[in-house]
């Protein structure tokens, strides 16, 4: 297998154009780590939501129950707070739904944002610089039989025998 050039111009801008690929994939790597970490950040005020959100339910349904031992009138009175309760209960999930629409983001735009230049390299770039690597390892090595079949001639024209093993 045969990787770069003979020529030193050519080999160099191979060697060249390697490195910056490897450079360009790395650093859209950083980009869509950095799009996960900035998206992830919008879930803190559902994490602030589903929390006030629970402790107000909790609290309400609290003094609910204990209205609710207010001899004659206690089961009326209960009735708003657990509405109320209802409703802060209705607002943490509001919180907890927001968190998972944004996890589910912080995965999809990181690997939307990654997806286009990988598949620049894998579909452009490197099936060309595959197709090259193949091609100069088939010209390498049929290049090396054509000097061992004119050396072998060369020795036949001598009235020598190349040496064979057995």
């Amino acid at each position: 297998m045969k990787l770069y050039a003979d020529r030193v111009p050519v080999a160099l801008r191979q060697l060249v154009t390697d490195i910056l690929v490897v450079i360009w994939v790395y650093l859209w790597i950083k980009v869509a780590l950095w799009i996960h970490d900035v998206v992830e950040r919008l879930a803190v005020p559902g994490q602030k939501l589903e929390s006030a959100g629970s402790g107000i339910a909790d609290n309400l349904a609290d003094a609910g129950g204990k209205v609710g031992r207010v001899p004659l009138v206690g089961d009326e009175l209960t009735r708003p707070f657990n509405g109320a309760a209802d409703a802060a209960r209705s607002i943490a999930d509001a919180g907890h739904q927001q968190q998972e629409f944004v996890a589910q983001l912080a995965l999809i735009l990181p690997a939307l944002a990654l997806s286009v230049p990988l598949a620049l390299v894998l579909f452009l770039w490197l099936p060309l610089r595959l197709r090259w690597v193949r091609r100069a390892g088939v010209a390498a090595h049929r290049r090396s039989r054509r000097r061992g079949s004119r050396s072998r001639r060369r020795l036949d024209g001598w009235g020598v025998r190349p040496y064979r093993r057995s």
